[in-house]
């Protein structure tokens, strides 16, 4: 995100917020002088300033560490997926005296609907509507364990610790695989900022002070 970019987001997410300030004249008073500074700047800052990130904004005018990289989107890789051995599956098919072939690429789609059709030797019996209408129809039947079968692999960062534990709390169907903060060197740590805290500049202010403190002291204990 560049500067300009976050400036933009900033002065959207106060506008939004205004509402409810109406009720607090002293409040609604401060946001729109912060509202209308930031359009001031947003006004006065060259084209080729669209380059400059917003990490390095940040670190400009609150005087952070490089160790501390200050999140605010999460990123997600798609890092594996399932793939079908046609020999191995025309090897079991031909063993068992029947033919049959899906109208999916996906390899986790043939493998469920592999399972399904395995549960009831229905491979000379195909559903009309290709493998689509055959999922569908196992969910609407509740035969959800032939989906089990269907793996994809992620790597999720730029999330915090609150986050991920509720993923993990809420895990059926999921395996996970976690950093882990006892073996790990946070030194150089990243650290989530949610919108609510970005978007009020007192909030933000404290919420990056307490963050840097904090690190701090994370450092002082490693080398104490």
């Amino acid at each position: 995100m560049t500067k300009k970019e976050w400036l933009q987001f900033r002065i959207v997410g106060m506008q939004s917020m205004l509402t409810e300030c109406k009720d607090d004249p002293i409040t609604e008073t401060q946001m729109n002088d912060c509202i209308e500074s930031m359009k001031q700047e947003l006004a006065a800052m060259p084209d080729d300033d669209s380059q400059v990130v917003i990490d390095g904004h940040i670190r400009e005018l609150y005087g952070l560490p490089d160790e501390i990289r200050i999140i605010r989107e999460p990123s997600v890789y798609l890092v594996g997926w399932q793939m079908v051995d046609d020999q191995e599956m025309d090897r079991f098919l031909d063993d068992h005296k029947t033919d049959w072939q899906t109208d999916t690429v996906v390899g986790a789609e043939e493998l469920c609907e592999t399972a399904g059709r395995l549960c009831y030797m229905s491979f000379a019996n195909p559903r009309p509507g290709g493998n689509s209408a055959y999922l569908r129809h196992i969910l609407e039947v509740g035969h959800g364990s032939v989906t089990e079968h269907a793996v994809w692999n992620f790597i999720i960062t730029g999330i915090s610790r609150s986050l991920s534990h509720e993923l993990v709390r809420h895990r059926a169907g999921m395996s996970y695989s976690q950093l882990s903060q006892r073996y790990v060197d946070e030194s150089v740590a990243e650290y989530v900022e949610p919108d609510c805290i970005a978007n009020v500049p007192h909030l933000h202010r404290t919420w990056l002070s307490t963050t840097n403190d904090a690190h701090q002291a994370y450092i002082s204990s490693l080398t104490t």
